[in-house]
């Protein structure tokens, strides 16, 4: 017991003698001052950046129904061209960033004339029909061999009583949010009854209306 109770003793001494060395002397002049740090900027390559995609202005956007499943597929066409890219639009992810990023995408679109927002996928959107509940959501598919993400969208329409299918939403634009996993924050995947403002992400990461890169046809 002796030899433990010294054994302790002496680890105790030999702890205090570490953290309480101090040079003796006047204190030196400050060092030079070090570089900045790598912030990075919104496009480009950098930790904590957060990248912003959208479909180009003057796209087209069309719902086709998926054979006679309740699946409708979203069409693009793209400004200067007459094809309609049927299997999702690409961005590009050079850095790699896709798989340690919260990847969130907006589909604006209207359900009538005069109420055109960003809704945050996936969402659940009431119709006009008894129990009738249409589903949009979207699929992300990260190809590391292209360096890039495919992102598609889609409406679940259940039959309705009337036997009217189509979804009730009209497309006019897609954006897509890839944030880093350490900025991420309270943003998060949204409930599928529940919407993320576009207006309240852009603001809580500075992203400007002139950081969005372009999409483009898959």
């Amino acid at each position: 017991m002796q030899m433990v109770r010294i054994i302790k003793n002496s680890a105790v001494l030999l702890l205090a003698l570490l953290f309480s060395c101090a040079k003796e002397g006047a204190e030196g002049p400050p060092g030079p001052e070090g570089p900045q740090g790598n912030n990075g900027s919104n496009g480009g390559a950098g930790e904590g950046v957060v990248l912003a995609f959208q479909t180009p202005a003057g796209s087209l956007f069309r719902w086709q129904q998926n054979a006679s499943t309740e699946k409708f597929n979203l069409h693009v066409q793209f400004p200067g061209t007459t094809q309609w890219s049927e299997n999702g639009v690409l961005f590009d992810d050079t850095a790699g960033h896709a798989y340690g990023s919260l990847i969130v995408s907006f589909m604006r679109a209207s359900a009538s004339p005069g109420d055109t927002a960003w809704y945050a996928l996936p969402f659940l959107a009431p119709t006009n029909i008894t129990e009738r509940m249409d589903v949009y959501r979207d699929r992300i598919t990260i190809r590391p061999q292209d360096k890039q993400v495919l992102l598609q969208q889609e409406a679940l329409i259940p039959q309705p009583p009337s036997n009217v299918k189509s979804p009730t939403y009209r497309v006019f634009g897609l954006r897509v949010l890839m944030v880093p996993s350490s900025e991420s924050g309270v943003l998060r995947k949204a409930a599928p009854d529940e919407l993320n403002t576009m207006d309240a992400v852009m603001e809580k990461y500075g992203i400007r209306e002139n950081d969005f890169t372009e999409m483009r046809a898959f």
